[in-house]
């Protein structure tokens, strides 16, 4: 099997796509690219891959422990050895800034996220090739966490949670920001699809939880339950959320 590794600089960002016998093995991102794309130094993302590496990255970075880090071990190029970093990882880390606050993560997120979209819309109705589509896959596996028809309401969350949510936050604002951040672009507009805002009430007819599949809510009963100990043991707004950054292992100078 042939490999060959593309690979071109733009606005400052070295990208590399590894093909195998002519079709997409992989894509990655240069150390420095990464960084600039999350408007940190270089440093500051070395010193972040130590940390998973290491298994004491920030608990929101945890999935990634035990993952391979580099599309290629090393590659040369003007002289240099760069060492670039999967795009799975990337996106990950991107995103924590991006939730740190970092304008920069913002836009970059948003820029490839739109564009990630169109092409599982391209996927989606056959326009792009089947052996094009292996970068998509593993978003495509994530929509199976939602499902399409509702199931019956159950109460998820306690009293005196809600009770205090309300009291502290619109709760639509809040169950997305602390309750749902893990899902992708895809799934929202898939939820969105199956469980639309009704016009003029700004609810939804079901209630979210109704529509994550039963290994979703196995998976996140334990976070949830977490979740509303920390509500409830809070003693304003301001405890809670010193608290919850201080868990996910977010800078605490950093606030929402």
């Amino acid at each position: 099997m042939a490999t060959t590794i593309l690979h071109k600089m733009q606005n400052g960002v070295e990208f590399f796509l590894v093909l195998q016998d002519g079709k997409p093995l992989g894509a990655a991102v240069s150390i420095r690219g990464l960084a600039r794309m999350c408007g940190v130094s270089h440093t500051a993302i070395e010193k972040l891959l130590i940390s998973l590496g290491n298994q004491t990255a920030p608990k929101i970075l945890e999935t990634l422990h035990g993952q391979e880090f580099y599309m290629v071990t090393k590659i040369t190029r003007r002289g240099k050895q760069v060492t670039p970093i999967r795009s799975k990882i990337a996106v990950a880390i991107i995103r924590y800034y991006d939730r740190l606050g970092y304008e920069v993560a913002r836009q970059s997120f948003d820029a490839f996220a739109e564009i990630g979209f169109d092409s599982y819309i391209q996927g989606a109705v056959g326009y792009l090739p089947d052996e094009y589509q292996e970068s998509t896959q593993d978003s495509r596996y994530e929509i199976t966490r939602l499902i399409r028809e509702p199931d019956p309401w159950k109460r998820l969350y306690s009293a005196g949670t809600c009770e205090k949510v309300r009291s502290w936050y619109f709760p639509r604002d809040f169950f997305w920001k602390f309750a749902y951040d893990w899902m992708t672009p895809d799934e929202i507009l898939f939820l969105n699809e199956h469980n639309p805002v009704l016009p003029g009430v700004w609810q939804r007819g079901n209630r979210i939880h109704q529509h994550l599949a039963e290994e979703t809510r196995d998976r996140l009963a334990p976070e949830i339950s977490n979740l509303c100990i920390l509500i409830e043991t809070s003693t304003s707004k301001q405890d809670f959320e010193t608290r919850y950054n201080r868990g996910k292992g977010y800078d605490q100078k950093e606030a929402f």
